[in-house]
C-alpha cells in the first residue's frame, strides 16, 4: 500500500522531469528500456517507463519485490547496481527477471533517496541482450537519480504539513479516493487534542507546535501502517484507517483507541515542561456513513464534538440518529431567524393565584412558536437554541416589548392584576445593552415597572456572580421585581440568597409533584417557605395539578401557585376573560 501512497505524491512536474530523463538516457545509453519504480518492500510498482523497440516494462505494472532486480538497488544505496550480462552473473542468473528475459539481458539501477534517508524507489534500465555500461553511462545515471531524488523530495514536501509532519488535507483527500476503490471499509477518524488552547496560552505557540508534532508521532506509532493522517486544523488530526480484515473495523478502531489512551499516559517533555494530553475522537465509516470524503469528514467531526461534549478523552462512532438530531437542530436554528420576522412567535400567559383566596394576581409570559410546517414547536426544543446562538437577546427584547404593550392595554381597560413575569436568560443579563433596552421599552410603552417581574435561575450565579448581582440591583432600582425560578434544583447559596433583591422564590414542580405521598418533600417545601419568610420573600409553587396540593401548600404557608390545576398557558384574550370574570 505504501507504493500506492508514494505514487500519489507525484504531479506533472515529476512526469515532465521523468520524460526529460528518459530522453537523455535514450540518447546516451543504447539499451531498450528505462523505468522508474517505487516499492514498499512488498510490491514493486512501475511509475514511468519508456520502451524503444519492444515492450519490456509497462507503466502501472506491479511485481512482488522479492522477484525484481530493483531490490538489489535498494539493498545497497551507496553504489549503482550494474549487471552487463544477467546470465553470467551469479547474483542474477537464477533470478525470475532473468528468466523472463529468456535467460539473458542486462540491468542497471540507482536508488531514489529522500532527504530523511528513506528509499523512494529506483531509476533503472534493462534489455534482453547484454550491454557493456561505461563509466560515463553510470555517472549520468547517478546524476539523473540524484535529480529524481530532489524532484520526489519536493513533491513529498508539498504534501506534508510542516508543523505535524503528517500529510496535508488535500493529499489525504486524493488518497481516500484511491483507497475507496481498492479497500473495503475505511474509517475516518477526527482526533482533537483536549484543552490544547490552554497549552498555547500557558507555554506559548512554540511549545504548542512542538507538541503537535510529538502528538502526531505518537498517534502514527499506534496506528502504524494501518492509517494515514493529516493535520486537519489547529489542534485536530484526520486519519484514514484501513482494516486488516481480522475483525470488524469498529472493533479495530476501538482497540486502537485503548492503545492511544495507554500511549498518552506517558507525558511529553518539551523545553523543561512536562505535558500530559488526552484526545477526543469521532469516527465515521466508509461506505456505511457516507461515500463522499467531505460528508464523512463532517460526520466524523460532528461526532468528535459529541465526544468532547460528553466529557472528552473519549471515542464515539457516528450514528444516523445523531445526524438526524443535528439536522433537526440546524433546521430549527435556521427557522428561528425567520420566525421573529415572519411573526411565527407569540406569547401565552399562565395565571398565578393567591393561595389565601384563590384569586388570580398575576401571570407568567411564555414564548411559543407556531412553525409553518412543524406546527407547535416545544419550547424545550427551541429556547436552548436561542441561548446558544444569541438570538435570545433580540427575541427577549421583542418579548419584553410585547408584554409591556399588552400589560399597558389591560391597565387602560381597567383590568386589575398585580404583575406579569418574564423569564430572563444569562445571555440577556450579560448583554451590555440590556439595562438601556429595558429602560427604553418601559419609557416607550409607559408600562409600570412595579407590574413587571423578571424570573432568573440559580445556575446564573455559577459564573460572574458579582456582575449578575449588580445588574439585578439596578433592575430593582428601576422598580422591577426579581423572582428566583426553580429554587432548590441548581446552584443554591444562602450567602448569595441573602444579598439578592428577591421578591419571590419559585418552588420547583419536582418538589410539588407527589408531595401528598412524601413527607420528605413536604419537609423540603416547608423549609424553603420558612427560609423565604425569614428573608421577607414571597413563595410561589409551580406545577400544581391537584386540589390536595393547593391545600398542603396553603397549610405550609406558601404565598402563590400556578399550574394546570388552575389553568394551562392561554392567549391574552383568554387571560382578559379570566380577569373580567374574577372582577
Amino acid at each position: 500500500m505504501d507504493s500506492m501512497v508514494k505514487s500519489l505524491w507525484l504531479t506533472e512536474q515529476f512526469n515532465r522531469t521523468a520524460t526529460h530523463i528518459f530522453d537523455l538516457l535514450s540518447n546516451r545509453i543504447g539499451i531498450n528500456t528505462f523505468f522508474i519504480a517505487t516499492n514498499d518492500r512488498k510490491d514493486n510498482v512501475v511509475l514511468k517507463s519508456i520502451n524503444r523497440q519492444y515492450s519490456l516494462m509497462v507503466e502501472g505494472s506491479s511485481l512482488p519485490f522479492e522477484n525484481v532486480l530493483c531490490r538489489f538497488v535498494c539493498e545497497n544505496i551507496d553504489e549503482p547496481f550494474v549487471i552487463s550480462d544477467l546470465a553470467n552473473d551469479p547474483r542474477t542468473k537464477h533470478e525470475p527477471a532473468t528468466k523472463a528475459l529468456n535467460g539473458s539481458g542486462c540491468f542497471v539501477g540507482v536508488p531514489i533517496v529522500l532527504r530523511n534517508g528513506d528509499v523512494f524507489g529506483t531509476l533503472c534500465g534493462l534489455d534482453k541482450v547484454p550491454y557493456d555500461f561505461t563509466d560515463e553511462d553510470i555517472s549520468l545515471l547517478r546524476s539523473l537519480g540524484s535529480l529524481l531524488s530532489v524532484t520526489v523530495e519536493l513533491e513529498r514536501m508539498s504534501k506534508i504539513d510542516e508543523i505535524s509532519n503528517l500529510y496535508t488535507v488535500s493529499f489525504i483527500k486524493s488518497l481516500f479516493s484511491k483507497l475507496a476503490t481498492e479497500e473495503g471499509n475505511l474509517g475516518l477518524l477526527c482526533v482533537d487534542i483536549d484543552h490544547f488552547k490552554k497549552v498555547n496560552e500557558v507555554y506559548g505557540y512554540e511549545v504548542g507546535d512542538q507538541l503537535l508534532k510529538l502528538m502526531a508521532e505518537r498517534l502514527q506509532a499506534v496506528f502504524s501502517n494501518q492509517a494515514f493522517g493529516c493535520r486537519f486544523s489547529a489542534d485536530e488530526y484526520l486519519f484514514i484507517f484501513t482494516s486488516n480484515g481480522t475483525v470488524s473495523i469498529l472493533d479495530e478502531i476501538q482497540v486502537k483507541f485503548l492503545e492511544i489512551q495507554h500511549a498518552l499516559l506517558q507525558p511529553f517533555y518539551i523545553n523543561g515542561h512536562e505535558c500530559y494530553l488526552t484526545c477526543s475522537i469521532g469516527v465515521s465509516v466508509y461506505p456505511n456513513d457516507g461515500q463522499e470524503f467531505d460528508l464523512l469528514i463532517r460526520n466524523a467531526h460532528n461526532t468528535m464534538n459529541r465526544s468532547k461534549e460528553g466529557g472528552r478523552n473519549a471515542l464515539q462512532f457516528f450514528t444516523k440518529a445523531h445526524f438526524i438530531e443535528k439536522e433537526q437542530h440546524l433546521d430549527l436554528e435556521q427557522g428561528l431567524y425567520r420566525a421573529l420576522n415572519e411573526k411565527q412567535l407569540f406569547i401565552e400567559y399562565q395565571p398565578q393565584y393567591d393561595l389565601k383566596d384563590e384569586r388570580m394576581v398575576g401571570m407568567e409570559a411564555l414564548l411559543r412558536w407556531q412553525h409553518p410546517l412543524l406546527g407547535r414547536v416545544s419550547p424545550a426544543s427551541f429556547i436552548p437554541i436561542t441561548e446558544e446562538n444569541g438570538l435570545i437577546v433580540s427575541i427577549g427584547k421583542w418579548i419584553l416589548r410585547e408584554v409591556c404593550i399588552q400589560g399597558k392595554t389591560w391597565v387602560e381597560k381597567g383590568i386589575d392584576f398585580n404583575e406579569i413575569s418574564i423569564n430572563i436568560s444569562i445571555r440577556q443579563l450579560k448583554d451590555r445593552n440590556f439595562l438601556s433596552d429595558v429602560r427604553f421599552i418601559l419609557d416607550e410603552t409607559g408600562f409600570e415597572p412595579a407590574m413587571l417581574k423578571f424570573e432568573i435561575t440559580e445556575s446564573m450565579f455559577i459564573q460572574d456572580t458579582l456582575y449578575i448581582k449588580g445588574i439585578l440591583l439596578k433592575l430593582n432600582e428601576l422598580g422591577i421585581n426579581i423572582s428566583l425560578d426553580d429554587f432548590g434544583t441548581g446552584y443554591s447559596s444562602l450567602s448569595i440568597l441573602g444579598t439578592l433583591p428577591l421578591h419571590t422564590i419559585k418552588i420547583d414542580r419536582s418538589f410539588v409533584t407527589g408531595m401528598k405521598e412524601s413527607e420528605k418533600k413536604q419537609n423540603i417545601v416547608k423549609s424553603i417557605i420558612s427560609l423565604a419568610k425569614a428573608l421577607h420573600i414571597f413563595t410561589l409553587a409551580e406545577g400544581i395539578e391537584s386540589e390536595d396540593e393547593t391545600h398542603i401548600l396553603h397549610g405550609l404557608g406558601c404565598s402563590y401557585a400556578q399550574g394546570y390545576y388552575y389553568s394551562k398557558p392561554v392567549s391574552p384574550k383568554a387571560i382578559e376573560s379570566l380577569l373580567f370574570d374574577q372582577s
